[in-house]
Order: C-alpha cells, then structure tokens, then sequence
C-alpha cells in the first residue's frame, strides 16, 4: 500500500509518561546526603571508639583498684552543705504550729505567719490586748520545745472598734539555724 499523501498522522496513544532524565540539582542534592551521611557514619564510628576507650580505662583502674586493696566504702557526705539545707527543709513543721498554738493562749490572735526555712527562722504578726499580754506570749513561746530565742520586734497601738488592742510582730528561730 501506498500512502496518501493529505493522510492524517498515525495517533501515538501512550498514556504513560515518558521518563525525565535527573537535573544537575537532583545531582548536587545527591552529593550533599551522601556527604551528610559519611560525615555521620565518622561520628558515630569516632564516638563508639572512644566509648571502647572509656570502658578500657574504667576496667584498668578497677583492677588496679583491686590490686591495691582499696576500700569501696561508702562516702560519707552527711557533712556536706548539702545535708545541711536538706535538715533546715526539713522541719518539724507539726511542732512549730503546736508551740504557736499552745503559747497563744485566748488573749493572742495570730494575724500572719511566715517561716523561712533556710535560715530556720518565724516570723509573727499578732494582736495581744495589752503589751503585757504580748510580752507574756513571747515568753510562752521561748519556754516551747521547737522554738527559740523568741523576740517583740516591734510593736502599735491601734484602735479596733473602740477597743485599743497592741499590734505586734515577733520573730523565733528552731533547729540548728541561727
């Protein structure tokens, strides 16, 4: 047969995609992982040769230790400073609300509280009718078993109502603070 010469062009029905070749990019991004990847393997493999060497030199100076016949007795560290603040924290706080409580007595109202427990100190906001009566609680106070070295720091005269009662505040210490 011979061909017509105003025949259309044969139809080409491919429907799959035809394959692009890769661009320097797709190259340069290559190049740049394998790079990042060697430099990884390095790092790993200079890590896990020196983990080696660690466990070497913990070996050797465990035998050594073993040789020599050196203790493996505890540490003591309760001379720390560090056991020191951990004693000041913790306080005997169940004892130090009973002394206020037992010390103040009906004639006392206490207003405020505040503990510092790092320097194992209290400080005392209250109401007393008289300054006697204040006073007389400062003594309460010092004769309890937790606190001590109780102080008046300061002391007003106010009028409630009518009623002039002695605002006062107070300062204690417990424990082996100040």
């Amino acid at each position: 047969m011979k061909p017509m010469r105003n025949a259309p062009a044969p139809v080409a029905l491919d429907f799959g995609c035809s394959r692009r070749r890769p661009g320097w990019v797709g190259w340069l991004v290559l190049a740049l992982g394998l790079m990042a990847l060697c430099g990884a393997l390095f790092k790993a493999h200079s890590d896990y040769i020196d983990v080696e060497e660690r466990e070497a030199i913990i070996a050797r100076l465990r035998a050594q230790s073993r040789a020599t016949g050196a203790s493996t007795a505890p540490v003591n560290y309760e001379s720390g400073p560090v056991f020191a603040v951990a004693a000041l924290l913790n306080t005997n706080w169940a004892g130090v609300i009973a002394d206020l409580a037992k010390a103040q007595g009906t004639e006392v109202k206490l207003l405020e509280v505040q503990a510092d427990a790092v320097r194992g100190g209290l400080r005392i906001v209250g109401e007393a009718p008289t300054l006697e009566a204040a006073f007389s609680y400062i003594e309460r106070l010092q004769a309890q078993g937790v606190l001590r070295s109780a102080t008046l720091d300061s002391h007003a005269w106010e009028n409630a109502g009518g009623v002039v009662i002695v605002r006062f505040t107070a300062s204690a210490f417990w424990g082996t603070g100040r």
